[in-house]
């Protein structure tokens, strides 16, 4: 029997950066967490209020405001301005 002292995965080979790279972090807040899904992209300057749902892997462009239970389905894109409520 072979002694591992690692239970970790070996590291994945480093790869060069290419100017086209675009490395992005979203951390969104809400309250009731269950409203944002997983790796969500929320935009700069967007609202969601009331109801709304974000599901997972969707992406809302900035200055989006979300209202009135409106739902995001997963993985769809919603274009920055796209979405305003009165």
């Amino acid at each position: 029997m072979v002694d591992d002292a690692s239970t970790l995965m070996p590291a994945s080979p480093r790869r060069a950066n290419r100017p086209d790279d675009v490395v992005v972090l979203t951390i969104a807040y809400h309250p009731d967490v269950s409203r944002v899904g997983e790796r969500a992209v929320v935009g700069a300057d967007c609202e969601v209020r009331g109801l709304s749902v974000v599901g997972p892997s969707a992406e809302v462009g900035d200055r989006n405001m979300l209202d009135h239970g409106v739902r995001i389905a997963s993985g769809e894109r919603i274009a920055a301005g796209a979405l305003h409520f009165s």
